[in-house]
């Protein structure tokens, strides 16, 4: 799971899951290690569950929410040579 769509509520992470409605409500996860900027998730969520990942700061409890497939921002890779 993307780094930014985990908050924190009092230390505890959560994350914010649409329902059948397109309403939001905080669900509270067990994250594992941070890789490459990506959270892995060990529960609090079942498979197919829909994540805000952008506009947090902007939700409540049941606010409706107009979702859209989330794209990750592009990050140029990092090159590196072999001097010899």
């Amino acid at each position: 799971m993307p780094q930014q769509a985990v908050t924190r509520k009092a230390g505890q992470p959560q994350v914010w899951v649409l329902d059948e409605q397109a309403k939001v409500q905080p669900v509270a996860v067990k994250v594992d290690e941070l890789v490459a900027g990506r959270y892995h998730v060990v529960s609090g969520l079942t498979a197919g569950q829909q994540i805000v990942v952008e506009g947090i700061e902007r939700l409540s409890p049941a606010a409706q929410v107009n979702a859209r497939p989330w794209q990750p921002s592009v990050v140029p890779q990092q090159l590196s040579a072999v001097v010899r």
